[in-house]
């Protein structure tokens, strides 16, 4: 009797254990926690969706790469201790306007709709009119944050300047632009052209890209990768020309992240969890500040711990 007892208690023991875990759910860390479980993973290890070649090639060229929901949260993290949250901060892009740049979908779920200072290639075309109507559009005692970068394809072959877009078997180029640009200029000296580089008003954006491209030819066709090597000569070029736009004496907090956005082969634009950014600047002044503060360190620190918690 004492053992037949003893067996039903454990069986109730066992019993009550597994009702109470089959009505227990695991802590919500937040919205994203709704998500389906190849958005979860990909958001913990973006890598995980990519092919061996193109993980390689991203890994090698660019290896403080970041994929969108970890650039977001660490961002997050180093801004919001300053007083810059989605409310109080106006938010502006320098980026290229192709379609296939989803990551500043991820920015926009944390800092809002954003003003477009650029064209072709995310060179800031609105200039120093642009910028000044930008900062009139700033919150009351509010802040600015601006992210600006040209962008890449990354093939599932592991190659730069290739990418396949949604709909699309062959890969096609990215940045179009930037790559137009290097093949016009290239054609343009083997046919010793000797006319410059005339105004065309219908495509004048695409006609500076390449006037830069042509400033710097023989480093982009002499270095090892001279898609990789254009994409760091437009970046170079928005950073002179952003800051020749911004007023040294403004009097509102700015925030400012530069850096190249990689794409990589996708079947849709629904998720923007396979795409990097890699950043090359990430500066910050006060508005009784005189000089921009290096915030790169603040970035990657914060970058390893997002990428924990994902």
């Amino acid at each position: 009797m004492e053992l037949k007892r003893r067996l039903v208690c454990a069986f109730l023991a066992c019993l009550f254990v597994v009702v109470l875990h089959s009505g227990t759910r695991a802590p919500r860390l937040g919205a994203a926690d709704d998500r389906r479980p190849r958005e979860l993973a990909l958001a913990a290890n973006p890598y995980s969706s990519l092919s061996y070649a193109c993980r390689e090639s991203l890994r090698e060229t660019y290896p403080e790469a970041m994929s969108a929901p970890v650039l977001s949260r660490s961002l997050t993290s180093v801004l919001a201790p300053k007083g810059m949250t989605r409310k109080n901060t106006l938010y502006g892009t320098a980026t290229c306007p192709d379609e296939i740049n989803r990551m500043l979908d991820q920015l926009k779920k944390s800092w809002g709709d954003c003003f477009t200072f650029s064209g072709l290639a995310g060179l800031p075309f609105t200039g120093k009119t642009g910028f000044a109507a930008f900062a009139s559009h700033t919150p009351d005692n509010g802040n600015i944050f601006i992210l600006f970068a040209p962008h890449i394809g990354l093939s599932s072959e592991g190659v730069f300047g290739k990418v396949r877009r949604p709909g699309m078997n062959q890969p096609s180029g990215a940045c179009g632009s930037i790559l137009g640009a290097l093949k016009a200029v290239t054609k343009r000296r083997e046919s010793d052209s000797s006319n410059g580089h005339p105004i065309d008003f219908t495509d004048f954006q695409q006609g500076d890209v390449e006037r830069i491209i042509d400033a710097n030819y023989q480093r982009i066709v002499n270095s090892p990768n001279p898609e990789v090597t254009a994409t760091e000569v437009v970046y170079n070029e928005i950073k002179r020309r952003l800051f020749e736009m911004i007023p040294k004496d403004i009097k509102i907090p700015v925030a400012i992240l530069g850096g190249i956005q990689v794409n990589t082969d996708r079947k849709s634009y629904k998720s923007d969890n396979t795409d990097f950014f890699v950043p090359r600047d990430f500066l910050y002044k006060g508005d009784e500040d005189d000089l921009f503060t290096d915030q790169m360190e603040r970035l990657r620190r914060a970058a390893s711990s997002a990428e924990s918690v994902l």
